[in-house]
Order: C-alpha cells, then sequence, then structure tokens
C-alpha cells in the first residue's frame, strides 16, 4: 500500500519523484562539478 500526499492526490513515491527531479535540474552542474573535482573519471579522454 502507497502513502498518499496532499489530500489524497498524488502518492508519497510520486512526490519525491518530482522534487528530486526538480533538485537535479537545478543543481545538475554544480553536482557534476563537485564530484568530479573528489573522483576521477572512470573514462578516458579521447
Amino acid at each position: 500500500m502507497s502513502k498518499v500526499v496532499g489530500k489524497g492526490e498524488i502518492p508519497l513515491y510520486a512526490y519525491l519523484h518530482n522534487i528530486l527531479k526538480h533538485h537535479f535540474e537545478l543543481f545538475s552542474e554544480e553536482i557534476i562539478t563537485e564530484y568530479n573535482k573528489s573522483n576521477k573519471s572512470i573514462f578516458k579522454n579521447i
């Protein structure tokens, strides 16, 4: 059984998906930049 939020209009998983999708759309460049600062690429530059 899924939990529902917003007066029963949207399942919790869909609500969380929308929040995460929006977050990554806004901050993807910063996330990638910070990740690349502390992690080596697994791909060789071609």
